[in-house]
């Protein structure tokens, strides 16, 4: 007997989407995912009526749960799917082929969250500051070339179906993801860096000595043959936007907050050192700053920080292949 999700194919739903007067519903992965496709759709198809699912009919949620078979083969004009690229477009996952699948062509959309000039924008937004010492960009550039040649054995083992207990998520967060709550803000973090590039290399080491028949030339050659694919640059200074968004999502929120911290104090110092306020005034003034932080809570600001690639494209030069598919997208459904 045929099942009956296997006779929903794409023009059904749109017939559904007429009746509740929206033109596509799209799969998402999770609530998290819905601002962020929303916003991206917005900026660049304004005039579709999309509703956006984070989850299945029975409640479950993720890649896969998007991905399924029914779901691709129902993919259309009226059911399109929005998933994080992971590693898969890099190492060639045709179903990301499908023009009726979007993906971020980053890792993840945490990755555009990290948007190194937003980053500056947060602490001087959060804070109420015009300028900062902390360079977001050069850390994150100099972060990208202390962990490069491990990218180069994650990419290696994934493109060759390859699972290594050295590479797991939980190994990577130890490495690459140390906790920075000594980190030298002033410093720009270098202390901090160089102690990522040492256990980078330890680590590295354990790998050569497993695996010795995967040679330097061999973890070029896949990364050359990614890029040729995918047409995506993939160098020293921007690895940040392919190597797991989840984990470096994680550590700028908490060097975010180190710094953040340290502006509110000086500028509670400040209010204190005032010549002509005292007493009273001074509890006042504090209290009314630290309301005023509240509003502009950080954690918002960073979660939302993707924006800033819509904002100014040109410094993130993946959201360009997003938008491009979504113009595709608007044009072969409009004629």
């Amino acid at each position: 007997m045929t099942r009956l999700s296997q006779l929903i194919d794409s023009n059904y739903i749109g017939a559904s989407n007429r009746l509740i007067k929206k033109d596509i519903s799209a799969h998402v992965e999770g609530f998290d995912d819905i601002n962020f496709w929303h916003d991206i759709f917005r900026k660049y198809a304004p005039s579709l009526k999309i509703e956006f699912l984070p989850y299945s009919h029975d409640l479950s949620s993720g890649k896969e749960v998007v991905l399924t078979e029914e779901n691709i083969r129902n993919a259309g004009e009226h059911l399109i799917l929005c998933v994080d690229s992971d590693y898969d477009f890099l190492i060639g996952d045709e179903r990301l082929s499908n023009p009726y699948i979007f993906h971020t062509y980053t890792y993840s959309i945490e990755n555009y969250k990290i948007s190194p000039t937003g980053l500056t924008s947060i602490v001087k937004k959060a804070c109420f500051i015009s300028t900062i010492d902390f360079d977001f960009k050069s850390f994150l550039e100099d972060y990208s070339k202390c962990i490069y040649e491990l990218f180069l054995y994650i990419l290696y083992c994934k493109k060759h179906g390859e699972t290594e207990e050295l590479l797991t998520t939980s190994k990577l967060k130890k490495i690459i993801a140390l906790k920075p709550k000594d980190i030298d803000t002033i410093q720009q973090g270098h202390d901090w860096l160089n102690d990522v590039k040492e256990g980078v290399q330890q680590h590295i080491a354990q790998i050569k000595e497993k695996y010795p028949n995967i040679t330097n030339a061999k973890l070029q050659d896949t990364l050359n043959q990614c890029q040729e694919k995918t047409g995506l640059t993939i160098n020293q200074s921007n690895l940040f936007l392919y190597v797991n968004g989840h984990i470096v999502y994680e550590l700028i929120r908490r060097l975010l907050k180190i710094i953040v911290d340290n502006c509110h104090n000086e500028n509670k110092t400040r209010i204190k050192e005032q010549e002509n306020v005292q007493g009273k005034q001074i509890g006042d003034k504090i209290n009314e700053y630290n309301n005023k932080t509240k509003i502009n809570n950080w954690e918002t600001l960073l979660n939302n920080n993707y924006l800033e690639c819509l904002m100014y494209e040109e410094n993130c030069p993946t959201i360009e292949k997003v938008k491009q598919d979504i113009e595709n997208f608007y044009i072969s459904i409009n004629g």
